[in-house]
C-alpha cells in the first residue's frame, strides 16, 4: 500500500525536487501544501465565493495549522449558524484552487510526466514479478495520481467514480475527495435555484443550512446508463480537519469498506508526503485490525522533506495506528522526486522479496 498526502504533490516534479527550504514558505509555483491552502496570493478564487471571505483572515492568520481551525470554525457553526454558509463556500474555493494549480503546474511539464509516474512504473515492474496486489490511498484533492495510474496500469480507466476503490488487482481510494468528484445533495426547503456557473453555486452555497448528501457522486461529464441523471450537486470535497466528524471522508461508502478489508492484509507500507494527523484515518486502520484480528505489515517506508520529518510521522503512526513492534521502520528525508532519483523506493521494493 502506498498513502500519499500533499506533500507528494508539492514535490511531483521528477527533474526539479522540492527543498526543505520550499516548504516552508508560502508558494505559488507548486501545489499547494496544506498550511498554504489560504495564502493571499490566491485570493482570486475567494473573489469567486464571496461567502469565505469572512473566514479568510482567521484561516490566514491560523496558518500553517489551519486543520484545527476549521474545525473550531465548524464547532463554532452549530450556535452561529451564518458560518454554515461560509464553510460551505470553502469547499468551492478549494475545488477552484486545486483545480486551476494542478492546470497551472501541468502546463508547466510539458510531457505531463509527474513523480507518481515513474513511482508507478517501479511499482508496476515489481508487483508484476511478485503477481502482487497494490492499493494506492491519497488525501489529496488534484487528479495526478489519476493520470500517472491512467499512463502506467491498463486496467485503471478511471472514467467514474466506480472505476476507484476496487479492481482486480489494482484499488485506488481518494479518500477526501476530487477536483472532478461531486455529490449529490437533496434540500430541505423548496427553491428554484436560477444561476448557471458560478451564479449557482453561489445560491446553492447559500442555502448551505438546508443541504443533505446522499452519498451518491459522480465524476465531471459521466453519465451513468440507465441512471437518472444527477440532480443538484456540490464539490466532493473534504474540508482540511483533523476530525473531519460527520464528514469523514467524501467518497462514496463502498470504497471506506474496500479499504477496510485491505488494510489487514497489507504487508509493506509506502508513505509519501503525508504527516499522519487524520485522527479518522488512524481509527479506521485501528479499527480494520481489531475487527479482522489480525495484521500482514511487517515493513514501513516513509518519504518527507526532511529525514526528522520522516522519523517524526513513522513515530507517529506506529503510536496512533497501533502498528506492531515487530515492523520494520525505514524513513527518508529527500522527499518526493529525490528519493525516486537515489532509488529508495526501488530498494524498498527490491528487500520485498
Amino acid at each position: 500500500m502506498v498513502i500519499f498526502g500533499a506533500g507528494a504533490s508539492f514535490d511531483s516534479d521528477p527533474n526539479d525536487p522540492a527543498t526543505p527550504a520550499s516548504h516552508s514558505g508560502s508558494r505559488g509555483d507548486r501545489p499547494p501544501l496544506a498550511g498554504n491552502l489560504f495564502w493571499a496570493g490566491y485570493g482570486g478564487f475567494a473573489r469567486r465565493y464571496p461567502a469565505c471571505q469572512g473566514l479568510l483572515k482567521r484561516l490566514r492568520a491560523a496558518a500553517p495549522n489551519i486543520e484545527p481551525e476549521l474545525e473550531q470554525i465548524r464547532a463554532e457553526s452549530q450556535r452561529k449558524t451564518f458560518m454554515l454558509r461560509e464553510l460551505e463556500a470553502i469547499r468551492y474555493y478549494l475545488r477552484a484552487l486545486i483545480d486551476a494549480t494542478e492546470a497551472q503546474w501541468l502546463e508547466g511539464l510539458r510531457d505531463h510526466v509527474t513523480t507518481y509516474t515513474h513511482l508507478l512504473q517501479e511499482i508496476e515492474e515489481w508487483r508484476e514479478e511478485l503477481g502482487s496486489e497494490v492499493a494506492l490511498v491519497t488525501f489529496n484533492y488534484d487528479c495526478l495520481l489519476d493520470k500517472a495510474c491512467r499512463s502506467v496500469v491498463p486496467e485503471l480507466k478511471l472514467k467514474g467514480v466506480s472505476d476507484f476503490g476496487h479492481g482486480k488487482a489494482h484499488y485506488v481510494y481518494k479518500l477526501h475527495g476530487s477536483t472532478d468528484w461531486f455529490e449529490e445533495v437533496s434540500l430541505s426547503v423548496t427553491v428554484a435555484i436560477t444561476g448557471v456557473g458560478s451564479d449557482f453555486e453561489n445560491e446553492l452555497i447559500d442555502l448551505a443550512g438546508y443541504i443533505h448528501p446522499t452519498g451518491r457522486y459522480v465524476r465531471t461529464n459521466e453519465q451513468t446508463e440507465g441512471q437518472e441523471p444527477f440532480g443538484r450537486l456540490r464539490p466532493a470535497i473534504a474540508i482540511p480537519m483533523v476530525t473531519k466528524g460527520g464528514d469523514d471522508f467524501a467518497c462514496p461508502t463502498d470504497h471506506v469498506r474496500y479499504l477496510r478489508q485491505a488494510i489487514p492484509v497489507v504487508s509493506d507500507l509506502v508513505v509519501v508526503g503525508w504527516r499522519a494527523e487524520e485522527q479518522h484515518f488512524q481509527q479506521l486502520w485501528r479499527s480494520s485490525i481489531q475487527q479482522a484480528r489480525k495484521t500482514q505489515l511487517r515493513r514501513l517506508l516513509v518519504v518527507d522533506a526532511t529525514r526528522e520529518s520522516a522519523e517524526g510521522i513513522a513515530a507517529r503512526m506506529k503510536e496512533s495506528m497501533d502498528l506492531s513492534s515487530g515492523v520494520t521502520v525505514e524513513s527518508a528525508g529527500d522527499g518526493f522526486s529525490a528519493g525516486l532519483q537515489t532509488s529508495v523506493f526501488r530498494t524498498f521494493l527490491d528487500d520485498a522479496h
